[in-house]
């Protein structure tokens, strides 16, 4: 260690001029961009740069330095937090840079030179946006500018003061030092998330949001204003003037069909009283309103107003108000760009033109700052009348009124008419009437995931068909009346495959050409075990009940290995897509009735991948919530990870009997579960990529893990037996404003199946059927 005197005397010497000038990288790249014309300005500048600063090479002076750090690593914080291999890492990568002029060390936005630093000597000046000063920070090893790696851009403006001396982290070694789940992690997490308070506009608008729950009509001018600061991943351009039609096309899918002739939403989680009436005079009073992907009850009340049924009263209302503000947003700047009576005119005149034809008109009427292929994103939701819909963007103006009630539910909970309606199903399907606690070896293993996955694995009818199915699509392929979509099955014979894949991807065409043959499996299914209960009472949770006692073990995919059943009352209950937080409002009552008779849990969904690539696979080890950092860790030490590889991996043999080696990756670890899948920004991805150690996001599984706790708690379940397998298909990477979930379309079709989820399935299949699991 080096006494404070000492360490004075040692650091007078750096001045002299045989010390050797290195041009710190941060300085010279402020030279670089302030004159790039003036070659003798440059020089100039750059010369008085290097006179600011050098880097230190003396090795006595660094070997003084290094000792002053180890003397911290045991008495300064957040040093002292530092592993041995840390500790050890640090001293490898660290370098010192001498400051005897007063410099900028880095500006507020920097996107490049994203090192972290310590002061050994002197002090420095925090500054905002603004360049208004924060804080002095002076004193003995300071660690700072962290911030700039996690979140690969700085948040404030550092200026360095004359007499300093600061070690200098490279980025990537900082980030290999940060190393999630230990203590220096930790010590870093609390402080972005207690003291820098980085995550606050995420939580403005979520606030906003939940506060506004019985309080009237929203502020829109207010909402819209707190969700553009948000700067949501999925909505990139929220703030340009630059139309985003991948955001909007998003939206557009998951907002009611009559969004652009309703001018009043009301968002409430009690189903209507007149749904206890005649059913024929419901539907026509307040008959329903689709909505494409998301299940959700929407029910009109006259022209102009719909209600809209939540399933929970916080992350489907954030949802719903997210993509709202997506719409309103998306709809202005369209209606600004076409601002004209003569366009008004034009579209009235072809209300059921197409929509190239519209494109066409338009162009020759105003200047268009977009391609047709970008507003043909949109085309789904516009049709089947492209121009007419335009006209309705144009003329709502964006008017729209919303508030959100909380009713109160009793005897109709429709949680608890779910629940019971499963059971009694169960009950029939299982051939029982005695007590859930007193059914002779009952084992039961719960389902998350594709119900289309799901049956196309166990259907009966799919195997006994499978060369008529395969001899009709691919002569509908031959004749150009077929073309399958998922780029990987184009070229390709079902009779060259290692898997089913194929012949799954065919059979959605086969059974929607022929109706009968639709009625037909589904018939055979139910002979075989398979339930559907389509009855969801308002929870949007459509659920399949299996007895696997039923199969036709011939007749199902061979590749889950199905022997024999594990007991003579072997339940599988599949669940439905849930929305958030509403999961936990259906796995608790679930668990409740079950208990110990509770076997697995088998979540499979899709996921935002924060490392590796789209199509990939992630397993859950732990699950963190973004509202409070809370995190629940599962029990995973049975997964077989070779034998879900040698599933996933499958080669893909074309016609031309090349092959194609899939190479996709699974990776395992701490998974975040987000408030929505457009609440979110960079800030909290990278935090919890860099810091927390998360491989990816989803929005369920911290709720399923968290009951399976409450469960365990409260002697309902030993978490010990219970398998909780928490399994995704990457489907986008959000961090990549190229490969958001609103370009997830481009290279997969959930209608021909998606071959990682066909992967999880049949592993999930094999343990859950397999007796030795």
């Amino acid at each position: 260690m080096i006494d404070a005197k000492e360490k004075r005397e040692d650091h007078s010497h750096l001045k002299d001029p045989k010390v050797q000038l290195v041009k710190h990288k941060s300085i010279l790249i402020k030279a670089n961009n302030v004159i790039k014309e003036d070659k003798d300005e440059k020089e100039k500048l750059e010369k008085s740069f290097e006179e600011k600063s050098e880097k230190i090479e003396d090795q006595e002076v660094i070997s003084k330095l290094k000792e002053e750090l180890e003397w911290g690593f045991d008495n300064i914080s957040p040093l002292i937090y530092l592993n041995l291999e840390q500790r050890k890492k640090m001293l490898e990568v660290i370098y010192f840079v001498n400051f005897f002029g007063k410099e900028t060390l880095y500006n507020f936005g920097d996107n490049e030179d994203l090192d972290s630093y310590i002061l050994f000597e002197g002090e420095y000046q925090i500054y905002n946006k603004k360049m208004k000063l924060i804080d002095i920070v002076c004193g003995r090893l300071n660690f700072f500018g962290y911030g700039g790696p996690i979140f690969k851009k700085r948040n404030h403006s550092i200026v360095i003061d004359q007499d300093s001396i600061v070690g200098v982290i490279p980025k990537d070694d900082f980030l290999e030092i940060l190393c999630p789940f230990s203590k220096f992690s930790k010590h870093i997490s609390r402080n972005i998330l207690n003291k820098e308070k980085i995550f606050t506009r995420l939580d403005d608008y979520k606030n906003f949001v939940l506060n506004s729950i019985d309080r009237g009509k929203i502020d829109i001018d207010n909402l819209l204003s707190l969700y553009k600061k948000m700067n949501s991943c999925l909505h990139t351009k929220s703030d340009s003037s630059e139309l985003d039609f991948d955001a909007w096309s998003y939206s557009f899918h998951r907002l009611p069909e009559n969004i652009l002739s309703t001018f009043a939403f009301v968002l409430t989680n009690k189903p209507p009283n007149l749904l206890s009436i005649d059913e024929k005079v419901s539907e026509e009073l307040i008959p329903k309103v689709n909505i494409e992907l998301r299940n959700r009850d929407v029910f009109k009340y006259l022209d102009g107003k719909s209600v809209v049924i939540v399933r929970e009263m916080e992350t489907d209302v954030l949802d719903f108000m997210a993509n709202m503000c997506i719409h309103m947003i998306e709809s202005k700047k369209l209606r600004q760009a076409l601002a004209s009576p003569l366009v008004i005119s034009m579209l009235h005149q072809n209300r059921e033109s197409s929509i190239e034809k519209v494109y066409k008109e338009l162009s020759s009427l105003v200047p268009l700052n977009f391609p047709l292929d970008q507003l043909k994103k949109i085309a789904a939701g516009l049709s089947p009348r492209p121009a007419e819909k335009l006209l309705s963007i144009l003329l709502h103006n964006e008017d729209y009124s919303m508030k959100i009630s909380k009713g109160y539910v009793n005897e109709n909970d429709p949680i608890e008419n779910f629940i019971q309606n499963l059971w009694v199903n169960a009950k029939e399907l299982l051939g029982i009437t005695s007590n859930v606690e007193i059914v002779d070896d009952l084992v039961v293993d719960i389902m998350q995931g594709s119900k289309r996955t799901l049956i196309n694995c166990v259907s009966p009818h799919i195997y006994m068909n499978k060369e008529k199915i395969i001899s009709w699509a691919e002569k509908e392929i031959e004749e150009g009346r077929l073309k399958m979509k998922t780029p990987v099955y184009q070229n390709c014979k079902a009779s060259d495959q290692t898997n089913n894949d194929l012949l799954m991807a065919y059979s959605y065409y086969y059974y929607e050409t022929f109706p009968q043959e639709k009625e037909a499996k589904k018939k055979l299914e139910e002979e075989h075990g398979i339930r559907y209960i389509t009855n969801t009472f308002s929870t949007g949770v459509a659920v399949i009940l299996i007895n696997p006692n039923k199969f036709d073990q011939t007749n199902m995919d061979q590749s889950v290995n199905f022997k024999k059943p594990v007991s003579k009352n072997h339940l599988i209950i599949h669940i439905g897509y849930t929305f958030g937080a509403q999961s936990k409002e259906i796995i608790k009552p679930i668990l409740l009735l079950f208990g110990s008779h509770t076997r697995s849990l088998n979540i499979m969904g899709k996921a935002g991948g924060l490392v590796g690539r789209r199509t990939d696979i992630l397993i859950s080890s732990k699950c963190f919530y973004d509202k409070n950092n809370d995190v629940s860790i599962l029990n995973i030490q049975k997964t077989k990870v070779d034998e879900l590889r040698e599933l996933l991996n499958q080669k893909v043999v074309k016609r031309d009997h090349s092959e194609k080696s899939s190479e996709l990756d699974i990776h395992i670890g701490p998974m975040l579960t987000v408030s929505g899948t457009i609440i979110q920004n960079d800030e909290l991805l990278n935090f919890y990529k860099c810091v927390m150690g998360c491989i990816g996001i989803e929005m369920e599984g911290y709720f399923y893990a968290k009951e399976i706790e409450s469960a365990t708690k409260h002697l309902l379940l030993n978490n010990k037996d219970i398998d909780t397998r928490l399994f995704y298909y990457v489907s986008d990477l959000p961090l990549d404003p190229n490969q958001n979930l609103a370009n997830e379309g481009g290279i997969v079709n959930w209608d021909e199946g998606v071959k990682t989820m066909n992967a999880i399935q049949r592993y999930i299949l094999r343990q859950v059927l397999n007796s030795e699991s």
